[in-house]
């Protein structure tokens, strides 16, 4: 959470590949991009193999 102020207002591509959105893990990496989401840091999804 120290670093997020200085990506406040940058753009990031993040590539999630399908073994990621099937994982159990899914709900816990949606729970971080909402954090950063809400930090300002700004993103779009990709998805890809």
């Amino acid at each position: 959470m120290q670093y997020a102020p200085q990506f406040r207002d940058k753009l990031f591509i993040i590539n999630l590949e399908g073994a990621v959105v099937g994982s159990d893990n899914f709900f816990n990496v949606v729970l971080d991009l909402a954090v950063l989401y809400f930090l300002g840091v700004r993103f779009v999804i990709v998805h890809g193999d």
